[in-house]
C-alpha cells in the first residue's frame, strides 16, 4: 500500500493528530476522494490502520463512506477484519445513517 510508506503528501496529511492541521494539510495537498497506485481512498487508508480520528474528521469531511479500495473491501469492511472497534462504530453509525 503506497501511502503506509509517506510516499504522498496527502497520507502525511492524514496521519496528523490534529484535526485543524489535517484539514488546512488536505486543503494545499488534495482531496478526500483521491486514490493511491493501490487503490485506497484517505477513508479506506485510515480505517486499515485504526485512524479513529482521522476515520471522524473524514467522514465530517463527507468522505464516501461506501467507497472501495481496489481489492473490493470498504473502511467499514478493514475495521472490522483488523478489530478496530472505535473506527467500526464511527463508520457504522455513518453507514446506517446513509442507508436508512
Amino acid at each position: 500500500m503506497g501511502l503506509l510508506y509517506g510516499e504522498d503528501r496527502k497520507a502525511d496529511a492524514l496521519l496528523c493528530p490534529d484535526p485543524q492541521l489535517t484539514s488546512m494539510l488536505f486543503a494545499a495537498h488534495g482531496d478526500i476522494h483521491w486514490r493511491d497506485d493501490s487503490g485506497h481512498t484517505p477513508l479506506t487508508f485510515a480505517a486499515h490502520i485504526g485512524y479513529a480520528a482521522g476515520v471522524r474528521w473524514l467522514i465530517e469531511q463527507r468522505a464516501e463512506v461506501n467507497g472501495t479500495a481496489a481489492d473490493g473491501r470498504t473502511a467499514l469492511n478493514y475495521a472490522t477484519h483488523y478489530r478496530f472497534e472505535p473506527v467500526v462504530q464511527t463508520v457504522y453509525a455513518k453507514f446506517l445513517i446513509t442507508t436508512t
